[in-house]
């Protein structure tokens, strides 16, 4: 049972979760897409676990404790997949959406780390799509091969698990596993503020290009922290680690009448130019050349 084998708590969740899904049919449904690879994620709606107060429990654990929620749920998942379709090693994504509306970036603090929280904002930058090994795989002098869980970082075991010697080990890159990963900023959505505050997303596997710069985007995810420029640095920065990424439909935009007309009358003043760069970051003096720029990329398509 991996995860599940420990604690009363652990064993609680994995086996509750499992009821739970196996009589709602909406959550069943999903198993069967999943196993006829119709789909890879498994979407957990939080309010759906409301409906009774036995499932109470899931929801605090997928809260409070996310990673370990996240880890039991997905083998719980692969279990029920194992015990009703005959599939072995299916890669799944468990994908949660939150109970709670989301919350202003000031509002995040110490006090939510590595909780599950929900926030909203425009993506204004985007990473190109790398891969991340999850899973690596080492060859060790005596010519054992094993693999080991990469959380942060990879790092080379004290001494091999088969032979209890230390030595060198060797990473066997064509053997590890590997998921796709992105990161995005999102920039809070207020502006009454000069310098709206951001925060950096990452998104791993098929949350991975949902959403482009200029998407608003409602994000669910582990609030955690990241060294800045070296790892000694006792300062640390927040991150969410996305566990689902909702992009908001974008509505069509139509020019009233009264846009057209103000639009016409701002084109025969002669220093239309200069009320275009001046509404360019109006915060940041001066670089009117670069708002220069800005401005002819923008007109420019």
């Amino acid at each position: 049972m991996g995860e599940a084998e420990g604690s009363r708590e652990t064993i609680d969740f994995f086996l509750l979760f499992k009821r739970f899904v196996e009589h709602n049919r909406k959550y069943f449904e999903q198993l069967r897409g999943i196993a006829l690879r119709a789909k890879k994620s498994f979407i957990i709606d939080l309010n759906d676990l409301l409906i009774s107060k036995e499932y109470e429990k899931l929801v605090e654990l997928f809260i409070d404790k996310p990673e370990q929620a996240l880890n039991l749920s997905r083998e719980a998942v692969a279990d029920l997949i194992k015990e009703y379709f005959p599939i072995n090693n299916i890669n799944i994504d468990i994908r949660v959406i939150s109970i709670h509306k989301p919350i202003s970036f000031k509002g995040l603090d110490e006090q939510m780390l590595y909780k599950l929280v929900t926030v909203a904002g425009a993506i204004v930058k985007i990473t190109r799509v790398d891969m991340k090994i999850v899973k690596a795989v080492f060859k060790h002098d005596c010519g054992a091969e094993f693999e080991a869980d990469v959380h942060d970082k990879i790092e080379k075991p004290p001494a091999c698990p088969v032979c209890n010697r230390p030595g060198r080990f060797r990473l066997l890159d064509d053997r590890c596993k590997y998921i796709r990963f992105q990161k995005a900023v999102l920039q809070e959505l207020d502006s009454s503020n000069e310098n709206p505050r951001q925060i950096e997303i990452v998104l791993t596997s098929d949350l991975v290009d949902v959403a482009r710069p200029g998407d608003r985007v409602t994000v669910t995810g582990i609030l955690k922290t990241q060294y800045i420029n070296l790892r000694s640095n006792p300062v640390r920065e927040f991150y969410i680690h996305a566990v689902n990424v909702e992009v908001e439909e974008k509505r069509e935009e139509t020019l009233t009448q009264e846009d057209i007309h103000e639009i016409q009358q701002l084109s025969r003043e002669n220093n239309i130019v200069e009320k275009i760069v001046n509404s360019i970051a109006p915060a940041i003096a001066g670089h009117d050349e670069i708002k220069l720029g800005i401005a002819l990329s923008l007109f420019g398509g």
